[in-house]
């Protein structure tokens, strides 16, 4: 009895959870941007093989809000940095995404890929929207 060959979509899945779980947490940086009327930034590790979320310190002093310029690595469950899987590469211009307090996104695009497709993560396309769609490694290679 042959056994069907799991490893292309196990690979798939791989991809498509990778890209769906950076979704997630620009979308969350965008919310958490806003709530807290700071500037949230998505960082990439120089290699692109980590992510995590950053965000500018608000503290209080003499009763005054005073917010830092510095951007700090998100404390708690969002703020743990995220590996991307063996065999999946992120592509992108530049290291980082700011996410602003007015709800607007830095312009950017992102390939999410494996060796036979990719996931197009892209900011462009409309304000303060972070979009995915499937695209393939010849329109897109890694």
């Amino acid at each position: 009895m042959a056994l069907p060959n799991m490893g292309s979509t196990f690979k798939k899945f791989e991809l498509k959870s990778a890209a769906d779980q950076l979704v997630y947490y620009m979308r969350y940086a965008q919310t958490r941007a806003v709530a807290k009327n700071i500037l949230v930034r998505l960082e990439f590790s120089e290699d692109f093989s980590s992510y995590w979320l950053s965000g500018e310190e608000l503290r209080k002093e003499d009763d005054v809000t005073i917010e830092s310029t510095e951007l700090i690595k998100i404390s708690g469950r969002m703020g743990h940095v995220n590996s991307i899987p063996l065999g999946v590469k992120v592509k992108s211009d530049l290291s980082f995404v700011d996410f602003y307090p007015d709800g607007d996104i830095q312009k950017q695009v992102m390939n999410v890929c494996n060796d036979k497709l990719c996931y197009t993560v892209s900011t462009e396309d409309q304000r303060g929207y972070v979009r995915i769609y499937e695209s393939n490694t010849t329109t897109h290679p890694i």
